[in-house]
């Protein structure tokens, strides 16, 4: 069951988001993602893909593609200024202002979407954003697709006591102070959206969202006393390190922050 989670106005800003952010570090940093995704990539673009991600910022991932010898690479957002300062970094890389709710491109158009946590954010659900994904795959295309995961602490710990504790303690944590950012998905949530937009599912997998052992998105994000301070983006102090060691010993499902699919449209959907 998918939960929703709420930040204060002032934090949902995407604009001031991309503010202080830097390309050229983002793609720097994107060596030290998730290996899996990373993988995915690779073992599924060659020269002639047409690689497109939607919602794709600043677009380290679409940088990352044109290093790999993707020739064709797509990027779409809904605003505007990372776009300007993606095309000036890379010019080669195509931009296009929208949603992915509405793609101005061509049915079956696109051999491979990125879509690295997106449609989490549309508070009716992601059915319209795998709608369009769908509509703009060539026949047989692929789909890498990563969303916040609903883990065991987020789905137990955090839902029936630190939340409620944390609203009756803080009123800025009750959700009338709010607005809706993201949803939580499990994988059961997931599997379902997927097959509903009429895609198979290839592969399926668990991160914290980094191959690096003192960087965790999971960790960092559920405990900030456990933040290296100081530190680089997402790290760990010592105690966070030996909690996220621990709780990947038992399963990637109790901190794992991020999960990911791999999704072929059906030949047999294609139109």
């Amino acid at each position: 069951m998918a939960i929703k989670w709420y930040l204060a106005p002032d934090q949902t800003s995407w604009d001031q988001y991309w503010e202080d952010k830097s390309l050229q570090a983002m793609s720097d940093a994107v060596k030290k993602y998730d290996s899996v995704v990373k993988d995915v990539i690779n073992r599924n673009i060659v020269p002639g893909t047409v690689f497109f991600e939607g919602g794709c910022g600043l677009g380290r991932w679409l940088v990352y593609a044109t290093d790999q010898g993707c020739q064709r690479v797509i990027g779409l957002d809904s605003y505007a200024e990372p776009l300007k300062i993606l095309k000036a970094f890379r010019p080669a890389i195509e931009t296009i202002h929208g949603s992915v709710e509405d793609i101005p491109l061509q049915n079956e158009s696109v051999d491979f979407y990125f879509s690295g946590g997106v449609i989490e954010h549309f508070e009716e659900g992601p059915g319209r954003c795998l709608d369009e994904a769908h509509r703009i795959l060539k026949k047989n295309g692929l789909m890498l697709v990563t969303v916040p995961y609903l883990n065991y602490y987020r789905s137990s710990l955090r839902r029936y006591f630190v939340m409620p504790l944390l609203k009756l303690l803080k009123p800025r944590f009750r959700n009338r102070n709010r607005q809706f950012y993201q949803y939580y998905y499990s994988r059961r949530d997931m599997r379902r959206f997927l097959a509903e937009a009429q895609f198979t599912v290839v592969e399926a997998w668990v991160s914290d969202g980094f191959s690096t052992p003192r960087q965790s998105l999971g960790i960092y994000l559920e405990f900030p006393f456990l933040r290296e301070q100081g530190g680089r983006e997402w790290e760990l102090n010592r105690a966070g390190w030996w909690l996220a060691r621990l709780g990947n010993f038992f399963s990637r499902a109790i901190f794992g922050s991020v999960i990911g699919f791999l999704v072929k449209k059906s030949s047999a959907t294609a139109a």
